[in-house]
């Protein structure tokens, strides 16, 4: 498998917190740990069903990091349990005041 861009591994237990507002009166907050960073995004593992789908995007926190725009790029089963998800983590662009 080629990648596009280079890996690094997470610091230890880093978690990924995905806040995708309310849907049917439920809150979706889904909390994984982090099993690759790129410059563009992450994998993360989460526990199954996962909520969304490929495509769609979402607030989020890496680590420390909070107040991120992500959207999901791919999910993948690992087992019958988790599932591995593919991030893509808009860039941080710092607005200009002048």
């Amino acid at each position: 498998m080629t990648r596009k861009s280079l890996r690094f591994d997470p610091d230890k237990n880093c978690l990924v917190t995905i806040m995708h507002g309310i849907v049917n009166n439920e809150k979706i907050d889904k909390v994984g740990l982090v099993r690759d960073e790129s410059y563009s995004g992450c994998c993360a593992v989460f526990r199954r069903p996962f909520p969304l789908k490929e495509g769609e995007k979402f607030k989020m926190a890496v680590g420390e990091i909070t107040d991120l725009l992500g959207e999901i790029r791919w999910i993948k089963k690992y087992d019958n349990v988790f599932v591995t998800v593919g991030i893509f983590i808009e860039p941080i662009i710092e607005e200009i005041v002048k």
